[in-house]
């Protein structure tokens, strides 16, 4: 809903465990994109800052992956509309 559509103010916790504000996400300009796939949707500075992490339409809100089972499957089903080949990649991640 656009209505919904803002950032709260406040300090809240991201991926490293760390407060910060929404315009945390950018901050430094070459790690924008990685700090909107690890927190938007997932962590709570990626649910308080929804106009930050682009109000769903950033790769269908880079899929909530705190979910479990169907329902995140549901919403990854139009993620990849593009035809993009996209694999995961077997390993140890943080």
């Amino acid at each position: 809903d656009i209505d919904d559509c803002f950032d709260e103010d406040g300090l809240w916790l991201n991926h490293m465990g760390k407060y910060r504000q929404c315009r945390w996400f950018f901050t430094d300009e070459f790690e924008v994109t990685e700090k909107l796939k690890l927190n938007c949707g997932v962590t709570e500075i990626g649910h308080k800052c929804k106009e930050a992490c682009g109000c769903g339409k950033l790769h269908v809100d880079f899929l909530d992956t705190s979910s479990q089972g169907s329902e995140a499957e549901k919403r990854n089903e139009g993620a990849n509309d593009e035809g993009v080949e996209c694999e995961d990649e077997e390993g140890d991640w943080m």
